[in-house]
């Protein structure tokens, strides 16, 4: 998957991502490949038919999937091109952000 971003602060910004699994469910990852490919949101053990949304600009993620997060590292998008790679039984993904501006 492909994002392309554009917003003015230094860093990075944390999207809303819902996702949602398929009839399977199980260990979902999600890596942005252009942020750090060791730094994975991995999820185990997801129900199937399930749909989790997290927001990481305030550590939360719906449903108490929290638990299902192994790797404590939420999805973290840079300023321009990311490229975002989900593996697992997942039927849809979106993700969600404002592009900030500096005043």
């Amino acid at each position: 998957i492909e994002l392309r971003t554009d917003f003015d602060i230094d860093g990075f910004i944390y999207p809303i991502v819902r996702f949602s699994t398929g009839y399977e469910g199980g260990d979902i990852t999600i890596i942005n490949n252009t942020d750090s490919t060791s730094r994975q949101t991995k999820f185990v053990n997801i129900p199937a038919n399930a749909t989790v949304v997290m927001r990481g600009d305030i550590n939360m993620i719906s449903d108490g999937f929290y638990d299902n997060l192994s790797e404590r590292n939420f999805v973290r998008v840079m300023d321009g091109l990311n490229e975002i790679s989900v593996i697992g039984d997942v039927t849809s993904i979106t993700f969600e952000w404002e592009n900030r501006r500096r005043l």
